[in-house]
């Protein structure tokens, strides 16, 4: 039998699914589900283990001792059999009822949707609705706080909350984009046929690799220690163990690598043999830059390898590059005509694509995991106290932990900001908004709680259209004959993704862009952080008025004490980078695991004179305590609680008998 299927019959069938709206259906479908199925499972097994099965589960661990996960999950699978059931026909009934179009079609008559809106008129009238989904479920979560005054119980209803608020902007979202399914391809055409000039590709080229340049500088000069930490220091990531464990790592070979990447990037910062360099400087970016993370440092540099690695399969020195004067005055070869077109535009797409999924994961879920609590409640001035504390107390001049509405208000806009963030860059004047608004939220943070991602902003310069100004400034002044080609004012053929498909490097770009942004964003989706490929930081958490941290009592061979933070502040070591080493050391400690606690004290100690030179000169002795503090500035320096792990003697760690 013949089940060979023609790639006709495919396109038929595909079109006819679309413009019924069943594959924007499942999509979203699909999607919600992925979202919520990690939350909702835990918190599920949570309420199994602790209240309705609880009486079940404590008779199993009675009575199987050795097979008590086993029986457990097989009584509450056979038991919740029927829910299931339910569940699964009551999607079914849902998907029916969506299959029609009337409820999606109700809901955008009545949020005023229309099919001739322009993009920028729409997008406008969304954030209004949702704005008012946000008054409408604020409203509900202080009506809850009142209700509920036990914290716990009150937590754990505003999260269910707002998971019924992250269903209602989902919905919010298929309904308004149903309506308008058949506009949608062509709008993704459009936005990916959008022209720009060679000469913003090739600046963005010059100064990415410039700042690239810098971390391997870094790298190899101020942090290649991490080469040395010994083999069972590395730290598995999802998905990445199996390399971590494995790859050679030695001061060596790190030294190497990372001076052939000072090479690789200088070279592509001139221009000279670009593509070739930008290729293998692919896997020593991957190298380089990601030692530090096999060894339980997860600092979010990512974009380092990403980005460069878009540049590399694109037409980024066909002007302002030494390949290209070598093209034009040796080879007699002329660059890619005309110099404006979609080909110099699509990698800054998918950088902005990357942009939207980085920012709209954090806003997500921030809703997902903590609720509006997060921006709501106490932890919004907590986590900007704790910040504060983790910076040597650099606090700034206005406080803004004594006007708790402004910052919850804060909390919420940069939320509602993260989650529209996608949205914003699909279009050349919502573009403007994107730039205006993460620089805005980003040294806002910078300012009040010492987090700027330098990095990201860094490549804000894929925004800027420099042809664009070059030209405006040189209508003002009579040197016409130096005036950047600029993308065309009218002709549609320029626009149409068929011609652009056809256009050098367009498919490779393309093709490396879309196979980048479906990992990562899937990384985001399942909140998966690792390396090459990761989410990233969603500072979802909710931090509550208390810390637990390792202190290193230091002292010196006259047994005078080190002033560990002090000499911390001089050296410019970032101590909140290595909180989740010290999060490990206070689950290590009540787990009783005496062999990982030894490893990541010596681990965070090792990263502390590493980074403190003054600390490996003078330090003799070291008596190790796991604390608990207040975050409050005015209290921080009382201990409420403290346990002592420790004493490092001559680099020999020798945990004390409370900890064994």
């Amino acid at each position: 039998m013949n089940f060979r299927v023609s790639k006709e019959t495919v396109q038929t069938f595909l079109n006819k699914h679309w413009q019924n709206g069943n594959i924007f259906t499942i999509l979203v479908g699909v999607f919600t589900f992925l979202l919520f199925a990690e939350d909702f499972a835990r918190y599920m097994s949570y309420l199994l283990v602790k209240t309705a099965y609880k009486s079940v589960y404590d008779y199993v661990s009675l009575h199987y001792t050795t097979h008590t996960h086993l029986v457990f999950r097989l009584f509450v699978g056979v038991t919740l059999l029927p829910v299931v059931a339910l569940g699964a026909y009551f999607i079914y009934r849902l998907f029916r009822v969506l299959q029609k179009g009337s409820l999606q079609q109700r809901a955008a008559n009545f949020w005023g949707v229309s099919r001739q809106e322009s993009y920028e008129k729409a997008l406008l009238r969304q954030f209004i609705i949702t704005l008012v989904i946000f008054a409408f479920f604020s409203a509900m979560y202080y009506v809850l706080k009142w209700l509920v005054p036990q914290y716990f119980l009150f937590f754990r209803l505003q999260l269910i909350l707002s998971w019924f608020l992250i269903i209602a902007l989902i919905f919010q979202f298929y309904a308004s984009a149903y309506v308008v399914k058949d506009r949608l391809l062509p709008f993704a055409a459009r936005f990916f046929t959008e022209p720009l000039s060679a000469y913003n590709l090739a600046i963005f080229r010059i100064l990415m690799l410039k700042w690239l340049k810098n971390h391997y500088n870094y790298r190899v000069y101020d942090t290649a220690y991490w080469a040395a930490m010994p083999p069972e220091a590395r730290v598995d990531l999802p998905y990445m163990g199996w390399f971590i464990q494995h790859i050679p790592i030695s001061p060596e070979i790190y030294l190497f690598m990372g001076k052939l990447g000072i090479i690789l990037s200088t070279m592509a910062m001139w221009g000279l043999f670009t593509r070739p360099a930008l290729l293998l400087n692919i896997p020593v970016s991957i190298y380089v830059l990601g030692v530090p993370m096999f060894f339980g440092k997860l600092a979010h540099q990512q974009m380092w390898v990403w980005f460069p690695a878009i540049l590399a399969f694109s037409r980024c020195a066909d002007v302002l590059s030494v390949d290209w004067l070598i093209n034009k005055y040796i080879r007699k070869k002329t660059p890619l005509q005309p110099l404006t077109n979609a080909a110099y535009a699509l990698p800054f797409k998918f950088i902005w694509l990357h942009y939207g999924i980085i920012y709209f994961y954090a806003g997500i879920v921030k809703i997902s995991q903590c609720g509006l609590d997060w921006a709501l409640g106490k932890s919004m001035i907590n986590q900007i106290q704790l910040e504060w504390l983790q910076n040597y107390d650099m606090i700034p001049a206005f406080r803004i932990d004594y006007y708790p509405v402004l910052a919850h208000a804060g909390g919420l806009g940069v939320i509602i900001m993260e989650l529209f963030y996608p949205f914003l860059v699909l279009s050349s004047l919502t573009r403007i908004i994107s730039f205006l608004a993460g620089l805005s939220f980003h040294n806002t943070a910078a300012y009040f709680m010492n987090i700027g991602f330098e990095d990201l902003q860094r490549t804000y310069v894929s925004y800027i259209n420099f042809a664009g100004i070059f030209n405006w400034i040189k209508a003002k002044l009579p040197f016409p004959q130096f005036a950047v080609e600029m993308p065309p004012q009218s002709g549609k053929a320029s626009r149409r993704f068929s011609d652009a498909w056809q256009l050098p490097s367009f498919k490779a770009v393309f093709y490396i862009g879309t196979f980048l942004f479906g990992i990562n964003f899937m990384c985001g989706l399942l909140r998966i952080h690792s390396w090459p490929f990761s989410s990233y930081p969603t500072y979802s958490r909710i931090v509550y008025d208390y810390h637990w941290y390792v202190y290193y009592d230091s002292y010196d061979k006259d047994k005078n004490a080190l002033n560990l933070y002090e000499l911390g502040k001089k050296a410019n070591h970032r101590m909140e980078t290595y909180t989740p080493i010290e999060d490990r050391i206070f689950e290590n400690y009540n787990a009783k695991d005496t062999a990982t606690l030894r490893k990541n004290i010596g681990r965070l100690w090792e990263i502390w004179i590493d980074n403190v030179p003054a600390l490996k000169e003078n330090t003799d002795s070291v008596v190790v305590y796991l604390r608990k503090s207040p975050i409050a500035p005015e209290i921080k320096d009382s201990i409420t609680e403290e346990h002592l792990l420790a004493k490092i003697i001559n680099d020999k760690i020798m945990l004390l008998p409370a900890v064994k």
